[in-house]
């Protein structure tokens, strides 16, 4: 039953994006200000790692002598068999981020020059080892002495259970730069994080094997209203320039098996999102995290997005005869459109295709387009002809993914977008659930049109 529960929230998604929604003034509600409150469980929402996880690592290996000199500010340091101090800054994780595009992989010593982002940091923490335990003590009020703080020993041999412990605490931190420097509490889980995104540009060992991570376990969060149509409305996130915002129909849950169908909810400050037929732009976000401000769109003639409910742009598309089409020329007039965003390269991609081509022969009211993305035409060619794809086929080169893959963000292989003959997105999803889904709706559909007739 857990597995039907995305695919049925999805299917009352669609019927409050249609025509179901009662006629409104959308001037009723030109603006919209939503009061957010602390909630310490997150069982209703999901997020993206990024916004709730943060690394925590020394800088001593972009700079020894800066290290050593933040080093000897800080007291109370018990006596352990090795150790680091670990900072954690507002654009940490940014910098990691940053770093990751350079295609020649640098020592972090070539970005000493980024070391301010440290001169504002907002929490310390050693990281150590003593015996058979890594130590860790955070220090949460600020005082550059860590005498007074709580000693986490976690031990080496339960690395699968480090992130279950039992290491969350109230931390308190300022909001520097901001205008108001607003002091924000938060409940935080401290944990050894070395196999992180982050950890993988630590090029010292003993910095990696002793850095650590804390993540985000409480959320802002409120319920939007709009006449009849009501939203759960979370955010998270460390500082108001840094936050993600899911605003989802209340009918809807997220899903723990496809993290894509999750990505419809997932919002930015200056997005656009549809609540209740209308367009509105999510506008700001108050300075102590405790208010979300939307506006209304006016007069937007055909808006273009990536979301459940809205319509995607007929892409160029180049078959693989290299000729240039569009989705509507390969759809065929057909009421749905499937498309299959693949690669020959692909695992999941691979393992779903028994039940992509069972779907396309028990629905020729479906135009299945499968869009690989791969560094060469012709072994996705030779893959269709093989593998017995009678269907349309569009290549996408790996090395050029502009147009379709990066204005859809396609991010996850295979995703799944089903869409009516009007190009507007009824489901969005990953993985093989996100098919299984398909083919649900698509069977609900077809039954109901046998009971209509």
């Amino acid at each position: 039953m857990r597995k039907l529960i995305p695919f049925i929230s999805t299917l009352l998604l669609i019927i409050n994006f249609g025509c179901n929604i009662p006629k409104h003034n959308p001037m009723d509600h030109p603006v919209v200000e939503l009061s957010l409150v602390p909630q310490t469980t997150q069982d209703k929402f999901s997020f993206p790692k990024k916004y709730s996880t943060y690394p925590v690592f020394s800088t001593a290996e972009i700079s020894k002598k800066y290290y050593l000199n933040k080093l000897k500010s800080f007291k109370g340091i018990p006596k352990l068999d090795t150790f680091l101090l670990q900072t954690e800054s507002f654009k940490t994780g940014r910098f990691f981020l940053e770093i990751s595009y350079f295609s020649e992989k640098k020592e972090l010593s070539f970005y000493r020059d980024s070391l301010e982002i440290f001169d504002n940091e907002n929490l310390n923490i050693i990281s150590g080892f003593k015996g058979n335990e890594q130590i860790i003590i955070a220090d949460l009020n600020n005082n550059k002495d860590f005498s007074d703080d709580h000693i986490f020993e976690f031990s080496k041999e339960e690395k699968k259970l480090i992130k279950n412990k039992d290491s969350v605490v109230e931390y308190k931190y300022n909001s520097k730069g901001s205008i108001s420097n607003q002091v924000f509490k938060r409940d935080i889980k401290i944990y050894p994080d070395p196999n992180s995104f982050y950890a993988q540009f630590l090029k010292d060992s003993l910095n990696k094997s002793l850095a650590t991570s804390f993540e985000l376990m409480d959320l802002r969060k409120g319920q939007l209203k709009i006449d009849t149509s009501i939203y759960d409305v979370a955010m998270q996130g460390y500082v108001k320039n840094r936050v993600s915002i899911s605003v989802k129909p209340i009918s809807v849950l997220f899903s723990d098996q496809d993290t894509g169908f999750n990505e419809n909810f997932y919002y930015s400050v200056g997005d656009t999102l549809l609540l209740a037929n209308d367009f509105y732009k999510i506008d700001s976000v108050s300075n102590n995290l405790s208010k979300l401000h939307f506006s209304l769109i006016k007069n937007i003639d055909e808006y273009r997005g990536k979301r459940l409910g809205v319509k995607i742009k007929n892409y160029n598309l180049t078959s693989l005869t290299n000729h240039t089409t569009t989705i509507k020329e390969f759809s065929a007039n057909k009421n749905f459109i499937l498309l299959d965003f693949w690669g020959t390269w692909c695992v999941p991609c691979l393992k779903s295709l028994p039940n992509l081509k069972k779907l396309h022969q028990d629905n020729e009211d479906v135009a299945v387009i499968s869009i690989a993305l791969d560094e060469s035409i012709d072994v996705v060619k030779d893959f269709s002809i093989k593998n017995n794809m009678d269907w349309n086929h569009a290549y996408v080169d790996s090395n050029n993914r502009k147009g379709i893959i990066t204005d859809l963000r396609i991010k996850e292989y295979p995703t799944f977008i089903l869409l009516d003959n009007n190009l507007k997105i009824l489901y969005r999803g990953s993985s093989e659930v996100a098919l299984k889904n398909i083919e649900k709706m698509l069977i609900i559909n077809s039954s109901s049109k046998t009971l209509n007739h």
